[in-house]
């Protein structure tokens, strides 16, 4: 598994939002964020449903409307 996926999973699978996600939502900038990221292709098929899910959540909840 090379390093970013590595560090990716590792962010999906904190309990909390990563510091950065916060500053990418201050911003405005939720569609540049790993979890808006990891959600398409061809990325979106690296990860198990189960962290898709957290990354779709994290960004409901921050009231992202993208895809």
């Amino acid at each position: 598994m090379g390093e970013g996926l590595a560090a990716a999973k590792t962010l999906l699978a904190a309990t909390r939002h990563p510091e950065g996600l916060t500053r990418l939502w201050e911003e405005g900038r939720l569609d540049i964020s790993m979890g808006a990221l990891v959600l398409r292709d061809p990325w979106s098929g690296l990860f198990t449903e189960e962290e898709l899910s957290v990354a779709r959540k994290r960004l409901k909840d921050l009231g992202y409307k993208g895809s």
